[in-house]
């Protein structure tokens, strides 16, 4: 870049030379005083005007307007492009003026070639290039322009600039403001901007800010957003704030420190990662963040609401802060160590929300699980809770719900899709119309099958779509899961034994599979997976007054009910689930009736013979 501008500086001045030479074009109109082309010594334009109608070369020397009046108006005649390329110093106190609209037809240029600009006036519509320095002091503007600053570029502001930014070297805010503008589409940084104490940094409607390296926005700085792109890494300082009225759009990682705020009316998106040790607002709008890592205070209020999780296949976002849900949250996958409240609508639609050991979640609003039970759901961890508050909700349309540790409902939990699995308690009522219970069952990411008991302290109803799955791993206590209901079981539906690690029940055992205060109704159907019942044996469900078990006999064999003299039948003799029927011994009576017949009709017989 240097290379070319040197270049063009050279072929510049020589024809600017000759133009002075031949009387073709004035130079430099500054009161009374006429300059040489090129400048051999420093120039101050004592309150004149500087009329750049080519090529104003400002190689190791400076050009200064600093007093009231000294203006620099620099654009070529007819429309041709008009360039002041400094290798020096340009101190400028009032303006220097590149065009009279923006975006203008021609490309007015201010190269700053390795040199120093400092303005504390106004640099107004054009293109600005710099290689060098340029100090935008107090009170001092750059309006309208197009600023690149390249890899070797440095920008100091504590005034203020307006325009377009493609950033390759460092941006220094300290105190002054940078508003892009909505004059162009896109916004690009590759190098580094800090925004210091007092600065602010605007992305406008209609523009976007593109971030592929580094913007750090230091303690009491403010980013008020209406377009982010971030590539690379996007730090909120502590004391810092950052306002999103747009869309902030991370494939990089985002930082908000400890004392920093993010306020976010607008979209946050993308598939990078977002790490929050501050304050985090949403106040509005919506978005995803895939990869989250809070330990700070995340609060959505009621008109905001964000997905947290990066899904299926990806590591879960994890929470060690606290997050407190007014509005909307999603879940794809959170790791839940903090604080989880939830006064909105809380959904789980891919991967796990764990809560995990000793963290108790409170939902005071409602609480829907999604999607494919193998691949998502919650975990109730061990020693962990789960609050239903009065006036919550909690239904399962699909996914798991593991319950290891303990879930509180004041409202009864609703399963009309998905599966309802453990060895943790629920204190309240369960509603399966067309879920699955499955007492026992590990998670999808568990190794192995471990049956236990989930215990509900409540009513269980099973409608008839609804399943209860028995694991059946040995006929020991605690070798099968059982369901123990403290209140009344109503069921219908199904109940499906499934057979693990190649464990077939045999002739003589029972499985006691289900503990009620009181029973209602039965199954509709009996289903055996991994299994099939023994050749000649009969597996069938029987119904107590407080228990139902799964008993294995033996074809034939009486049952329990009576004994075979009084002819009352046994409860599962011949495979009947009421017992079979057994056939009583002939009476003496009976005996002597067939025997006064049979006398009879011989008797008949001999008296015809005769007559005959």
């Amino acid at each position: 870049m240097l290379t070319q501008l040197e270049y063009r500086s050279d072929l510049l001045g020589i024809r600017y030379i000759l133009a002075c030479f031949l009387g073709l074009a004035f130079c430099v109109v500054a009161s009374a005083q006429n300059l040489t082309c090129p400048l051999t010594s420093n120039v101050n334009t004592n309150g004149g005007f500087v009329d750049n109608v080519a090529s104003v070369c400002l190689i190791g020397y400076g050009l200064e307007l600093d007093t009231t009046v000294g203006y620099v108006f620099n654009e070529g005649p007819n429309g041709s492009d008009g360039t002041i390329l400094n290798e020096g110093t340009i101190n400028n106190a009032v303006a220097i003026e590149q065009g009279l609209s923006y975006p203008n037809t021609t490309q007015n240029t201010l190269y700053n070639a390795g040199g120093t600009v400092f303005n504390s006036g106004l640099i107004d519509n054009g293109i600005v290039l710099n290689t060098g320095l340029i100090e935008n002091e107090t009170g001092g503007s750059l309006r309208n322009v197009r600023l690149t600053n390249a890899v070797d570029g440095t920008v100091t502001n504590y005034g203020s600039i307006t325009g377009t930014l493609t950033n390759s070297g460092t941006i220094y805010n300290l105190g002054g403001s940078i508003e892009l503008t909505g004059l162009s589409s896109t916004n690009t940084n590759n190098g580094t901007i800090q925004n210091f104490s007092g600065g602010t940094i605007m992305v406008d409607a209609g523009t976007s800010l593109t971030n592929n390296a580094t913007i750090l926005n230091n303690s009491h700085g403010t980013i008020l957003n209406d377009g982010i792109t971030n590539n690379g890494n996007l730090t909120n300082s502590s004391g810092a704030t950052i306002t999103n009225n747009g869309t902030i759009t991370n494939n990089g990682n985002v930082t908000n420190s400890l004392g920093a705020t993010i306020t976010s009316n607008g979209t946050i998106t993308g598939t990078g990662s977002f790490a929050n040790y501050g304050t985090f607002e949403i106040s509005g709008g919506g978005g995803t963040i895939s990869s989250l890592n809070n330990s700070g205070q995340i609060t959505i209020e009621a008109n905001g609401g964000i997905d947290i999780g990066s899904g299926i296949g990806q590591s879960p976002s994890v929470n060690t802060g606290s997050i407190i849900n007014n509005g909307f949250l999603g879940i794809a996958g959170l790791n839940n160590f903090g604080q989880l409240q939830n006064n909105g609508n809380l959904q789980v639609f891919s991967g796990f929300l764990a809560l995990e050991p000793g963290v108790n979640v409170v939902n005071n609003g409602s609480v829907q699980v999604f999607g494919d039970p193998s691949q998502g759901g919650i975990v109730i961890g061990v020693a962990s809770t789960l609050t239903n508050a009065a006036g919550s909700s909690f239904v399962a349309y699909g996914g798991s719900t593991y319950v290891y540790g303990t879930m509180n409902s004041v409202s009864a939990v609703q399963l009309q899709g998905g599966s309802l699995l453990g060895t943790g308690t629920i204190n309240g009522d369960v509603n399966n119309s067309a879920g699955i219970v499955e007492p026992g069952a590990q998670p999808a990411n568990v190794n192995g099958i471990v049956p236990g008991t989930l215990t509900i302290n409540g009513n269980y109803t099973q409608g008839s779509l609804g399943a209860l799955n028995i694991e059946l791993l040995t006929a020991y206590p605690g070798g099968f899961g059982v369901l123990d209901v403290t209140g009344l079981a109503t069921l219908d539906g199904t109940v499906d034994f499934t057979a693990y690690s190649g464990f077939t029940p045999i002739a003589g055992e029972d499985f006691t599979f289900l503990l009620a205060g009181s029973l209602a109704g039965e199954f509709a159907n009996v289903d055996f997976e991994g299994w099939t019942c023994p050749t000649g044996d009969v597996c069938h469900v029987v119904y107590g007054a407080n228990s139902v078990s799964l008993d294995i006999e033996a074809m034939g064999s009486g049952g329990g009910g009576g004994s075979i003299d009084d002819g009352s039948g046994g409860s599962g003799g011949n495979g009947g689930s009421s017992g079979g029927t057994n056939v009583p011994e002939p009476s003496g009576l009976l005996l002597l009736v067939i025997g006064i017949l049979a006398v009879a009709i011989l008797s008949r017989q001999n008296r015809g013979a005769t007559i005959a």
